[in-house]
């Protein structure tokens, strides 16, 4: 997976094949081609869903992320 802006990839059949529930994440302050590839690949996905953490960059302290993938896991 690379900068989809700029010729990256995402490897689309193999996302696709992933049936299970998923939840893709990334910081609001993540680089932009960081958060575009976690959108399409949120979307390839049959049952994924997309979320940008709010004021988090790439590596989000576990006190940010434990509350989210919480709430994904209980769901």
């Amino acid at each position: 997976m690379g900068n989809v802006r700029s010729g990256g990839t995402v490897p689309a059949d193999l996302v696709a094949a992933v049936q299970v529930p998923a939840l893709v994440l990334n910081g609001e302050h993540s680089p932009t081609w960081m958060i575009d590839s976690g959108c399409l690949i949120a979307h390839q996905m049959p049952a994924a869903r997309h979320h940008v953490l709010p004021g988090q960059n790439h590596l989000v302290p576990p006190e940010v992320l434990a509350p989210v993938l919480t709430e994904f896991l209980d769901g």
